[in-house]
């Protein structure tokens, strides 16, 4: 049987341009407004995840 991962690349673990860029409907306000860190206790790392 074949394998269907092959073919696929590799992913990286730390993607270096990750840094958020807002766009036309997820702007920087809406980010914002999300409060998405409001405890303070994500890192930087992390919330670029989000």
């Amino acid at each position: 049987m074949d394998d269907f991962l092959d073919g696929l690349q590799d992913m990286t673990l730390h993607n270096p341009n990750s840094d958020f860029v807002p766009g036309t409907c997820f702007t920087e306000e809406c980010a914002e407004a999300l409060d998405l860190n409001p405890a303070k206790w994500l890192w930087l790392e992390e919330l670029k995840l989000i």
